[in-house]
């Protein structure tokens, strides 16, 4: 009888033990962009182990995707590029969280005027990166002005390459597509800009993080609470961004607050309901909203 009772004393005991051993952190792997800093400051600030996340950060939006591929994270961040990416390997992927929308912080720029381009009958060089978000703001930007018949040679080179052409030294027409701040250097080079997703409302680039159904379904609570707390350090990002660079500084590489306020010019957050318009480009783009926390 003795026997039995601590049995079943020890048996309750490990039961008690297993049921309050914490449980494995939910991963989330994001890249130093100034739209995914807001994670990184409910890190910085300690609210982020509370909620039993742990966020993993690398350089590149690529990166990131990697990472979540090969089971790393259970989430990432990335543009709608990534999502279709990862989506088209697990169909179960969703947005559950949105950060920003480019405005104005990706371009499409050429050595040609958009009248000039309208005219041109010989090919056209596009230099872009082309296993990105590059492309998707190549397409819309064709289709929006009306270019969709010229014949684009795509040249897949890094930004970094991108920076360094000069408008003056290309003899064929080009065009390039590039974000802030390598569209100073371009600039400076002679090429003029033609669209950006500030003055061009068909140019649509989102940041967002993503990850699968069944995730969602099990850590619901820990992703809402996570949302609460990205909305609070966007609404420190807007109020006082002195503040807020204060904290991650170090995440995007310590630009300098100048230029870390230009970057905040060349986004919209989005941390209120979507508006019709946005919402419906979205559902073009074939991106889900459904389950956006």
């Amino acid at each position: 009888m003795i026997r039995l009772f601590v049995l079943f004393f020890v048996g309750v005991m490990l039961s008690a033990c297993e049921s309050s051993a914490p449980s494995a952190p939910l991963k989330i792997v994001t890249n130093s962009w100034i739209g995914y800093a807001p994670l990184y400051y409910a890190r910085q600030k300690g609210q982020l182990a509370p909620l039993g996340i742990k966020l993993v950060t690398v350089v590149s939006l690529g990166e990131s995707l990697q990472l979540y591929r090969s089971g790393v994270a259970e989430a990432f961040t990335g543009t709608q590029f990534e999502f279709g990416e990862a989506y088209a390997r697990d169909p179960s992927l969703t947005p559950v969280i949105l950060f920003d929308r480019s405005n104005g912080g990706d371009l499409v720029m050429g050595n040609r005027s958009l009248d000039q381009l309208r005219q041109v009958r010989e090919p056209v060089d596009a230099y872009l990166e082309v296993g990105s978000v590059n492309a998707l703001v190549l397409r819309d930007f064709l289709r929006s002005q009306g270019l969709e018949g010229l014949d684009i040679r795509y040249i897949n080179q890094d930004q970094g390459r991108i920076s360094t052409l000069d408008a003056r030294m290309l003899r064929r027409p080009s065009l390039v597509v590039t974000y802030f701040p390598y569209n100073q250097s371009l600039e400076d080079k002679g090429f003029i800009e033609l669209a950006s997703t500030r003055n061009d409302t068909d140019l649509l680039v989102i940041d967002a993080l993503y990850t699968a159904q069944p995730i969602l379904k099990s850590h619901r609570e820990q992703l809402q609470q996570l949302k609460r707390k990205v909305d609070a350090a966007i609404e420190v990002a807007q109020r006082d961004p002195e503040a807020f660079y204060a904290v991650v500084a170090d995440f995007l590489g310590n630009p300098g607050l100048e230029a870390f306020r230009e970057g905040l010019n060349g986004i919209e957050w989005i941390n209120r309901p979507l508006d019709e318009h946005l919402e419906h480009r979205l559902r073009e783009q074939g991106f889900p909203t459904g389950d956006l926390l």
